[in-house]
């Protein structure tokens, strides 16, 4: 499922979106990049390890979900940005 960026994330106070590209240590981020593919990969119907060639724009995006404790609770997927 495509989510616009003027869509609403309902997110609860002190709940943060974090770049996947942005994380270390490198184990961390290809964990995170692995989980959000397959996340994406589900929301547009095709198997795990498909092979999708796909241009992505500037303003899309893989991110972690961080609490306030710092501790990473979610991923989410922001795709299709018109």
């Amino acid at each position: 499922m495509s989510l616009p960026l003027w869509d609403p994330i309902q997110m609860p106070p002190d709940y943060t979106l974090v770049d996947i590209n942005s994380l270390e240590p490198e184990e961390l981020r290809q964990s995170m990049q692995s989980q959000a593919l397959a996340l994406w990969l589900a929301e547009i119907g095709e198997e795990p390890g498909a092979s999708i060639v796909r241009e992505w724009s500037h303003d899309e995006g893989m991110f972690a979900v961080y609490d306030a404790a710092n501790t990473i609770v979610g991923i989410t997927v922001i795709s299709d940005v018109v």
